[in-house]
């Protein structure tokens, strides 16, 4: 009686090294590395039944390179640019105001 073991044969053939991992099944799992340019990684499968063995199957990963974007830092405003921001509608109502006043005082002329 034959045996019906059936053997995956991975093997990384191209590539940054990475540590693959081989279930019984003969699924590949591995991690992706960090790369710093597009690149690829490849892999060859054979199958072997212990009678038979298949031609070799390559399969490419291909490895896109993530461009980290860059933050600025935060900046504080300094205390006293903070003041002068928030005295901006202050001088706005302060005027209006001196607009009034003065409109009255004209209207008021006028009366007399």
């Amino acid at each position: 009686m034959a045996d019906d073991t059936i053997n995956y044969l991975w093997q990384q053939v191209d590539g940054e090294t990475v540590e693959m991992n081989i279930s019984d099944s003969g699924d590949l799992t591995f991690d992706l590395p960090e790369v710093t340019s597009n690149s690829s990684v490849a892999f060859e499968l054979i199958i072997d039944n212990g009678r038979n063995q298949s031609l070799a199957a390559t399969a490419t990963v291909l490895l896109e390179a993530v461009s980290t974007p860059i933050t600025p830092p935060a900046t504080e405003i300094p205390p006293n640019e903070e003041q002068s921001k928030s005295s901006g509608s202050t001088s706005l109502i302060m005027l209006l105001t001196l607009v009034l006043f003065s409109l009255m005082r004209i209207r008021r002329k006028s009366q007399n």
